[in-house]
């Protein structure tokens, strides 16, 4: 009869122990699957941020590259017809960066094709300046910024000047040209996307 009562205890300790086992892994389960909504919640929100940059009043809804327009350029060559130009000339041409109202830091590049990195291009950068952020060369033909999010709250609009020439090369033909979007000119691209913190390596090469 003892035996009876000792095996009747051992499956109620049994039972009781299933039940405590199973409430232990139901609660794992549970703070398992709100971490990974959590994360997934978290990658979903960055994915949504806005994006709202603005290169010279044009809007750029994504991170794809984009062209600057050198019909910005603003010529000094008093030697030539207006709305042309000729080897000889200098100019300056102004880029405006205006995040907007962008929810994150932006990462963003310049990559400057010229006769200096191209000798078939007509022109050539000769300096590039900012007044109001800080560019680092990163690379032989690419300059890069930063926009914190406090930079962009504060409403600062990165001015970039470029310095431009189109020096009087005995082999080209000296006549007036009128100035286009082509990449025989000068080539000028933006980049921009998320910055999370990684360090901006100046470029040292020569």
């Amino acid at each position: 009869m003892s035996e009876v009562i000792d095996r009747r205890k051992l499956v109620r300790v049994l039972f009781y122990l299933i039940i405590f086992l199973l409430c232990i892994f139901f609660l794992l389960f549970k703070a398992t699957k709100a971490s990974y909504e959590t994360n997934i919640n978290g990658r979903m929100e960055s994915t949504i941020a806005e994006w709202d940059i603005e290169i010279n009043n044009e809007a750029i809804t994504t991170d794809e590259i984009k062209s600057i327009d050198i019909t910005d350029i603003v010529w000094n060559a008093n030697h030539v017809r207006a709305g042309k130009v000729a080897p000889g000339s200098t100019g300056v041409m102004q880029v405006e960066i205006n995040p907007k109202s962008t929810d994150v830091a932006i990462r963003y590049e310049l990559q400057v094709v010229d006769k200096t990195m191209n000798p078939d291009v007509v022109l050539r950068v000769t300096n590039i300046s900012t007044n109001n952020t800080t560019l680092t060369k990163t690379a032989i033909d690419t300059y890069t910024g930063v926009l914190t999010l406090t930079d962009i709250r504060n409403g600062l609009k990165p001015h970039i000047t470029f310095n431009i020439e189109w020096e009087d090369d005995p082999n080209i033909n000296d006549y007036d040209r009128v100035i286009e979007t082509a990449d025989d000119y000068l080539l000028i691209r933006f980049k921009a996307y998320q910055y999370q913190g990684e360090q901006i390596i100046e470029y040292t090469g020569d």
